[in-house]
């Protein structure tokens, strides 16, 4: 068998490995534009119930030790507070929006600060509970992004797309 002869079978086994990690990697961006619509519309459905600001506090983002990164530390406003959900007594926090903190992020205390002016403590306040966990809770329901949704089902349908594509171009090539 000469040199030629094994050279495309070589090719193509790595033209299929791009071709799955690709269709894999798309599959997979594509899988979170979905959950974060899932969990948008999950969200919506959450009963209410009236809750009392207990604390507030913010929260300083800072680099892991050892970290040589060097950009300045976001700052995340917290609220924590004490609520009834079927005549039991829960406590809570929350940053604004579930499991979004990066878009509560802001870039210096003040501005954390004076989003926490928005809840006093002792204020009561509306917050939503998840019927399933009666301890997770939202402050504010956040607005829908279809953006960030729509971004990530792109994305993932690109790159998928590319992974069905390039490789048959390259084996054609051949």
């Amino acid at each position: 068998m000469n040199q030629n002869q094994s050279h495309p079978k070589g090719s193509t086994a790595l033209k299929i490995v791009l071709l799955l990690f690709g269709a894999g990697l798309g599959s997979f961006l594509a899988n979170i534009g979905y959950q974060l619509n899932r969990n948008y519309d999950s969200i919506q459905t959450w009963p209410s119930v009236t809750a009392t600001i207990t604390q507030h506090e913010v929260f300083e983002q800072k680099p892991s030790p050892g970290s040589k990164m060097r950009i300045p530390a976001p700052f995340t406003p917290q609220w924590t507070y004490t609520y009834l959900v079927d005549e039991q007594e829960y406590t809570s926090h929350s940053r604004s929006f579930p499991d979004a903190t990066i878009l509560t992020f802001k870039p210096t205390r003040e501005e954390a600060l004076n989003e926490l002016n928005k809840y006093p403590i002792g204020q009561p306040v509306t917050i939503f509970y998840n019927p399933s966990a009666f301890n997770e809770t939202i402050l504010e329901k956040w607005p829908r992004n279809s953006s960030k949704e729509y971004i990530f089902y792109g994305l993932g349908l690109t790159v998928f797309l590319i992974s069905l594509f390039v490789p048959r171009l390259l084996i054609k090539k051949n």
